[in-house]
């Protein structure tokens, strides 16, 4: 498998995330990934998965709790880069 680098936030959620995570969450992780406004632009890949796996998560409130810092460490991304790329979906702060 190649590193996120080198792949598209889609293809990140779907080798990366899936069987990890309910098959729901990366389903709109991979929605949230294909309408990024930045998708396919050269912008680090896991940075955009690791913003939809989180706003995934953060909007089904009957989900456990997943935090920035969580989907940062698994798409090994940082917090900010997290906000950065929700802002760019013009999602504030979940």
């Amino acid at each position: 498998m190649r590193p996120a680098k080198y792949r598209d936030a889609v293809a990140v959620l779907e080798d990366d995330a899936r069987g990890s995570h309910p098959d729901a969450v990366v389903e709109r992780a991979v929605a949230y990934a294909e309408d990024h406004p930045r998708l396919g632009t050269g912008v680090l890949p896991a940075g955009i998965a690791a913003a939809c796996l989180y706003r995934a998560y953060r909007e089904d409130a009957s989900l456990p709790k997943y935090r920035q810092a969580d989907a940062g460490e698994e798409m090994n991304v940082t917090a900010v880069t997290i906000r950065e790329r929700l802002r760019e979906m013009g999602v504030e702060e979940l």
